[in-house]
């Protein structure tokens, strides 16, 4: 599913040079559910940003569904974000002067998907999920729990093969931490590959996997 042979990445500015991933191999398979951790300044957050094509890298190959993920035009680069993957962030980036449904459909949107067509989509996903009865509330109307599985949601909507996750329980106490973490463990028992970033053991733990980086490579 996904593929990383020996990936670098530097930053260069006129007075510093930071090589900050330094050969990453890395393989999930799909349908798995891998936690990624490491101490601040590791890499963690810069490789994410390249599997979700937010970001080039400098040498080295990485394949998703055993496409070359390189040299990719800006709008090549949109096209496969919105058709291979789905992001939940640690702040739920919700539009605050949309309702609930209107911001789960939004990746629809960019599909060219008629507004009618993509509301009563982003209804159904809802629905599917537990989540209707907030489908006309506004996000400053929801809990920061709430706001993240609206999140979760939003980036299942297009059915995409592939979540990437980072920090999703970050701003979130305990229990609500878990009941989102439960709910990324049901979809990923779906067929869903997730990959998440965390600092927190509990998540990590809830994972198949979890892929320690550190100082730019993988330490295990």
């Amino acid at each position: 599913m996904i593929r990383l042979i020996d990936v670098h990445k530097t930053y260069t500015t006129p007075f510093t040079c930071l090589h900050v991933l330094k050969g990453i191999h890395l393989s999930v398979r799909q349908g798995e559910m891998v936690a990624i951790m490491g101490a601040s300044g590791s890499g963690k957050s810069t490789l994410m940003n390249i599997l979700g094509l937010l970001d080039r890298y400098d040498a080295g190959e990485y394949y998703m569904s055993n496409r070359l993920m390189k040299h990719l035009s800006r709008e090549e680069s949109a096209r496969c974000r919105n058709r291979l993957i789905g992001f939940v962030f640690q702040s739920a980036n919700l539009i605050a002067y949309k309702n609930i449904v209107e911001n789960v459909a939004l990746p629809l949107y960019y599909r060219g998907v008629r507004r009618k067509e993509r509301n009563l989509l982003a209804l159904e996903q809802l629905h599917q999920l537990g989540l209707e009865e907030w489908s006309r509330h506004f996000p400053n109307e929801l809990s920061g729990g709430q706001k993240q599985r609206v999140a979760i949601a939003r980036a299942l909507l297009p059915e995409p093969p592939v979540i990437l996750a980072d920090e999703p329980t970050g701003q979130l106490d305990s229990q609500t931490s878990a009941e989102v973490i439960a709910m990324l463990k049901a979809i990923n028992q779906k067929g869903t590959t997730i990959i998440i970033v965390t600092h927190e053991p509990l998540v990590a733990n809830a994972a198949h996997r979890i892929i320690h980086i550190k100082d730019g490579t993988v330490e295990s």
